[in-house]
């Protein structure tokens, strides 16, 4: 019986043994496949049909995506993309000048970390309802411009905007 149980160690051993080196061939496989990738990673280059501004990113590296699939937050989009070129302004109005703004008026822009001077611009466009945006009504309107030459304007900058209303005509 103590052969029998030296028997039944040596060949529990010997398993043992071959559970080991197929765990570290394993390992080394894995090792390979992960330089294979790492090497694909570097190569891999993400191209845009468009220059610009990363607004924002919906895809982080490592991860997997397919053509038309999606990312990690359900969106198809992997960035949002702002064009440096044609910038807009979105602002807000109270709700008591909303029927004073037209199309054309002329605004001036003071965007946070520009240095220069307001920038003349003129509203392209009226949001069609006054909405409520904060605990404030307000209506929305929009402005097209291009960054003066040389600015370091970028898309999602904050700013002000200062627009002259004409006088309110009072009634006695």
């Amino acid at each position: 019986t103590t052969k029998t149980l030296m028997s039944k160690e040596a060949f529990s051993l010997a398993e043992k043994k071959s559970e080991l080196k197929q765990a570290l061939l394993q390992k080394k496989d894995l090792t390979l496949q992960n330089a294979q990738s790492q090497r694909q990673l570097q190569q891999a280059e993400i191209r845009s049909p468009m220059r610009g501004v990363v607004l924002a990113r919906n895809a982080e590296t490592g991860m997997v995506v397919a053509p038309g699939g999606s990312s990690f937050n359900g969106t198809d989009v992997l960035f949002d993309i702002g064009d440096p070129e044609k910038l807009k302004a979105e602002c807000a109005a109270r709700e008591s000048d909303a029927e004073q703004l037209s199309i054309g008026q002329k605004i001036q822009l003071k965007l946070d970390g520009w240095q220069g001077a307001p920038i003349e611009i003129g509203i392209s466009n009226i949001a069609p309802a006054i909405t409520n945006s904060g605990g404030m009504t307000v209506l929305t309107f929009w402005a097209e411009f291009q960054a003066p030459e040389g600015s370091r304007i970028l898309p999602g900058m904050h700013g002000n905007a200062a627009l002259e209303l004409p006088k309110k005509n009072s009634v006695h």
